[in-house]
């Protein structure tokens, strides 16, 4: 009888034991299934973020762009550039137009910190109306081959044109190029440019919960990105995009996982132009280093 109690408690005991790890192993999996349902959730948000910024951010520089167009000076000097280089109205000249402009594009700097420079560039190429935040002193170079320029002339007649990252010659930080096209007279007479740095895309500091890798990219590659701090951003292609574009389309907006990765995508925006054809706001994270904070929410 002693023996069979024994075996009875023994018994009993080993049940609880099995119960309790059954127990134990399917709450562990709810909770890593839960955590990473959140982090997928987490990074998402955002991707969505970044891209609601950049967008709200691109409504103030093309609102900032279309004041700039009504000043005196900026009038001033489309006047006296159709009437060689003197405005017929108080016969103020060209570069004297252009110096009672500086006062207003350096006081536009000073107001907008993320804005690395303005320019205008008339219909030729020639760089003509300009403010950079530093190394002001550089002279103006012709833009008459300039991506950005060139794409924006026809483009930027109605909306915000924005360009491909590229490195300020000044500041040599990567910048995104925002433009409307000017025009007087029934005649498209230039481009004006405003220059954000990334700070206007990803913000001005990383304070986000999930540290992961930033990314802006055009449709066939990636032109921008951060890695933690916003001194860390280059521009520049990083992943290879092609095979992750072709499903990210498909999708839309949403998370995916490739290549030891999981990726948050959101659209982004801005373009004068259809809207398939958006840029894309994009956040990731190492699947390992997603994995480890798994484990230890489980844990």
């Amino acid at each position: 009888m002693h023996l069979l109690g024994s075996l009875q408690t023994k018994f009993i005991a080993l049940v609880v034991a099995t119960l309790c790890f059954s127990i134990g192993v399917v709450t562990w999996q709810s909770l890593n299934d839960y955590a990473q349902r959140k982090l997928e959730t987490d990074l998402h948000a955002l991707a969505r973020a970044a891209s609601a910024r950049a967008m709200a951010n691109a409504e103030q520089i093309e609102a900032d762009l279309r004041f700039i167009t009504t000043t005196p000076p900026f009038q001033g000097v489309l006047r006296a550039l159709d009437a060689q280089g003197i405005d017929p109205v108080d016969r103020s000249t060209t570069v004297q137009w252009i110096g009672r402009g500086d006062i207003i594009l350096n006081g536009l700097l000073r107001a907008r910190p993320h804005y690395a420079g303005v320019r205008f560039i008339i219909a030729d190429g020639t760089e003509t109306f300009r403010a950079i935040r530093t190394g002001g002193n550089v002279p103006p170079a012709p833009m008459r081959d300039d991506a950005d320029f060139k794409a924006a002339l026809p483009l930027a007649a109605d909306r915000l044109y924005a360009g491909v990252f590229t490195s300020a010659e000044s500041t040599g930080i990567p910048v995104i190029r925002y433009a409307v096209t000017v025009h007087k007279d029934n005649a498209v007479r230039g481009v004006l440019m405003i220059e954000a740095t990334a700070a206007a895309v990803f913000g001005a500091a990383d304070d986000s919960a999930v540290a992961a890798d930033q990314y802006v990219i055009t449709q066939t590659g990636a032109v921008l990105r951060r890695a933690g701090s916003p001194t860390d951003v280059e521009a520049g292609a990083q992943p290879p995009w092609e095979s992750l574009l072709t499903k990210i389309k498909e999708r839309g907006d949403g998370t995916l996982r490739q290549g030891g990765k999981l990726y948050a995508f959101a659209p982004l925006f801005f373009n004068p132009r259809e809207r398939n054809d958006h840029w894309l706001s994009i956040a990731a994270i190492q699947k390992r280093d997603a994995l480890r904070d798994v484990g230890s929410f489980g844990t």
